[in-house]
């Protein structure tokens, strides 16, 4: 099974080339990692091949993000699905630089080497099970989908396989799918019949031998707190810098900011 890694920044710094250089020696091993970067609003991460315009690739949700003035706030699926197209290989994990793991990233990785879901990825959960999502409001189905359907994954950190890329494009290329992107792909995955799998935690997509591992939070909680995995609030310090600042050996950690100013993160 070939699989690379896209460590996705909006930002560069001495910390954050070193975070990334960390992950990339305890791996190397196991997969090669490219820096994908993506300084602006727009859909341009520079993952060091060439592939098709968003606008192409993507028309319906590239016309979401121009509408919605860049990428954040729900579009980044038009930056990595787009690219993710020229990828050859049988997996991509795409891993935010915010995103650590308190242990050796080698120890991590191994773990699903004989996994072949389709969509790897933390705190999928459904409507019904976490109804107080601000960004719920927003999503559209080109059908109707009951809360109980309609799913959330938190996507910082997330593995894909090529048949995921491609189904996904194709989908909301033919349908209008609209809304937030941690809500229209595991929905879309799901919908379709592909494999999901939850990294960890304790959700029902998570596998009886990884149950309580890899990362904490509260799964039915809007902003998934308190736990090492959550949206807010941030860590100012990567573990290689300060390990003693991490509660938990051997979970992944999110959002880890250094030297991020707030108006960036």
């Amino acid at each position: 099974m070939k699989q690379i890694g896209i460590f996705l920044a909006h930002l560069r710094s001495a910390r954050i080339d070193a975070h990334f250089q960390r992950l990339a020696d305890e791996t190397r091993s196991i997969l090669p990692w490219t820096m994908g970067f993506n300084p602006g609003r727009g859909a341009d991460l520079d993952i060091g091949v060439a592939y098709e315009p968003a606008a192409k690739a993507m028309p319906r949700r590239w016309q979401a993000m121009v509408e919605n003035g860049g990428v954040r706030n729900g579009l980044l699926d038009v930056a990595i699905f787009s690219s993710l197209l020229a990828i050859e290989a049988d997996h991509v994990w795409v891993v935010e630089y915010d995103v650590d793991f308190a242990g050796r990233w080698s120890d991590f990785f191994t773990q699903f080497e004989n996994c072949h879901a389709d969509l790897l990825t933390t705190s999928v959960v459904s409507q019904a099970d976490m109804p107080g999502w601000h960004h719920w409001p927003r999503v559209r189905a080109p059908v109707a989908l009951s809360e109980t359907q309609l799913h959330r994954a938190f996507l910082p950190i997330m593995r894909l396989s090529r048949r995921m890329v491609g189904a996904y494009v194709r989908e909301v290329n033919a349908w209008n799918w609209t809304g937030h992107y941690e809500a229209i792909v595991p929905t879309v995955a799901i919908h379709l019949g592909l494999h999901v799998e939850d990294i960890g935690g304790t959700g029902r997509f998570c596998p009886e031998e990884r149950r309580g591992k890899n990362y904490s939070n509260n799964i039915g909680g809007p902003k998934l707190n308190s736990g090492s995995f959550i949206f807010r609030p941030i860590r100012p310090r990567y573990f290689h810098e300060s390990p003693q600042d991490f509660e938990q050996k051997d979970l992944l950690y999110h959002p880890v900011k250094a030297d991020v100013a707030p108006w960036e993160i």
